[in-house]
């Protein structure tokens, strides 16, 4: 099997990120499923809705969007045009990580896909969700029966 490695590039790993956090009582589910899925598309490193109970004993949601500090006025814009709040939280964070790197395998299903993750000690690989995705289409087998035909 021929394998390739992309570096997935440095700073998509910063050790220092932003954290912008804000509650909301008032939006539907759908709505924040929305909004989580456009901070992704405009490039966050990461966001997610955790439920609370807010004040006065509503449930409600705080949602989370990382960023790198060149992206966070960007964010902010976002999360209030694609949420109810009307306050914004920073908070700046540092990260410790394995480095990591995609590799390609030629397989019997074709080039997938793989995540390599090493540092401390450790080494871990995943194949790419997506790739196992469009097998999964392509042939009709689930993920599981692919992940144990690629070892």
């Amino acid at each position: 099997m021929d394998n390739t490695t992309t570096p997935i590039p440095a700073d998509f790993y910063s050790p220092e990120i932003i954290e912008l956090t804000c509650n909301v009582d008032d939006m539907t589910p759908e709505s924040i499923g929305f909004a989580i899925e456009t901070f992704m598309k405009e490039g966050a490193l990461d966001a997610y809705a955790v439920n609370a109970i807010m004040k006065k004993g509503r449930p409600g949601f705080l949602i989370t969007v990382m960023c790198r500090d060149v992206d966070k006025e960007k964010f902010i814009g976002l999360v209030l045009r694609h949420t109810t709040t009307l306050g914004v939280r920073e908070y700046i964070s540092r990260r410790y990580g394995l480095d990591r790197h995609l590799e390609t395998v030629d397989t019997q299903y074709g080039p997938v896909r793989k995540k390599v993750s090493t540092g401390y000690g450790i080494v871990r690989e995943k194949w790419e969700y997506e790739d196992l995705a469009r097998i999964s289409r392509e042939t009709g087998k689930s993920l599981e029966e692919i992940r144990k035909n690629l070892g």
